[in-house]
């Protein structure tokens, strides 16, 4: 064999072994990619849905409602005043009428011809301002309490805790129609965990048993007596009566206009007498009317009477039934701000 024919022979042994090395090896690397790829590949089961009619196939689209800013719709100065007995609601002022005539109105629709219910319960609903001092703040949800001057049915049943020490205190809350009376050995009790002190909707207390409830003021949180919300005093008899017989009511302000707020609440019953209406209508009022901030816009904007089931509001004129304490307060605001303004104005 010559030369040229070994060397040619060698190349070709290593050349056919080279190329079956690198043909297994890559082999190799394919063959577990795919097992890898087989193991990550997820399992699409398709299942058979029986026929759908076209007019069911159709997407439903949901319906967005854009709310109307309400202090829009509460000035209607703009528009005609009502002249005859008939007239379109959304192009006239609303009519203002006295609170006895908007009680005479739902007492007409709850007739027994109609919805038959002179026992139904009377409400104010309040439109309120709630912008602060600054543009950027608002006010929040307020609840409060209010004792009206003349009680009526409120199909609730309140559970209301006393602590006092004195015996005689005791008897007095008992007779008042608190719930559970206690001293220093329902502290205690608290304390061990052996009294569900959560199951009452109101704690009061007298004024002498303050510094040992203080111990358990952690546990009670918010719902300890104080001052401010008149759960705390020396007198159990109208402290307990105040929470066992007043009108509690919400402040809700609007999810999208936060300027906007309504309070809707019950002052009394459509077989009540009138004056005893305009009486607790007058407190429940100014109670609210107290919690106006220093702004100079008003903050009442608008109150309707209205009776369940009847879908009916009134509107009436509620000015008249302000005290003259909270107009005066509401004076001596306005002129501080005008003094104010004028220092202002002077030191420039």
């Amino acid at each position: 064999m010559s030369t040229v024919t070994g060397w040619f022979m060698n190349n070709l042994r290593y050349n056919a072994y080279f190329g079956l090395f690198i043909q297994n090896r890559n082999y190799a690397a394919r063959k577990g990619t795919r097992q890898k790829a087989r193991k990550n590949k997820i399992k699409t089961v398709i299942e058979k849905v029986q026929f759908i009619p076209h007019a069911e196939r159709i997407n439903k689209t949901k319906i967005i409602k854009f709310k109307i800013d309400p202090f829009k719709e509460i000035d209607d100065s703009g528009r005609p005043k009502v002249v005859d007995d008939v007239w379109y609601v959304k192009c006239h002022q609303e009519p203002v009428l006295s609170l006895q005539a908007a009680v005479e109105a739902h007492c007409e629709t709850h007739h027994p011809t109609l919805y038959n219910d002179l026992n139904a319960f009377i409400n104010a609903r309040i439109e309120l301002n709630l912008q602060r001092e600054k543009k950027t703040r608002t006010m929040g949800m307020v609840t409060n309490l209010v004792h009206l001057p003349h009680i009526f049915e409120l199909n609730e049943n309140r559970r209301i805790l006393a602590f006092c020490k004195n015996k005689d205190d005791q008897k007095i809350a008992t007779e008042a129609g608190a719930t559970f009376v206690g001293g220093m050995e329902l502290i205690k009790k608290i304390q061990e965990g052996k009294f569900l002190y959560k199951d009452y909707d109101y704690i009061v207390s007298h004024v002498d048993i303050l510094p040992d409830l203080l111990l358990i003021r952690g546990l009670l949180k918010r719902k300890l007596p104080n001052t401010k919300q008149g759960s705390l005093g020396d007198n159990m008899d109208t402290l307990v009566k105040r929470f066992k017989e007043g009108i509690e009511y919400t402040l809700e302000p609007d999810e999208t206009f936060k300027k906007y707020g309504v309070i809707d609440v019950a002052f009394g019953k459509l077989n009540m007498d009138v004056k005893k209406l305009k009486e607790n209508f007058s407190i429940l009022i100014n109670n609210i009317y107290s919690m106006k901030p220093r702004i100079s816009e008003p903050f009442i904007l608008r109150v309707q009477i209205t009776s369940f089931p009847s879908p009916e509001r009134f509107k009436i004129d509620f000015n008249q039934f302000l005290s003259e304490k909270v107009k005066e307060i509401e004076e001596g605001k306005e002129e501080e701000e005008e003094d104010d303004r004028t220092a202002v104005i002077a030191l420039q």
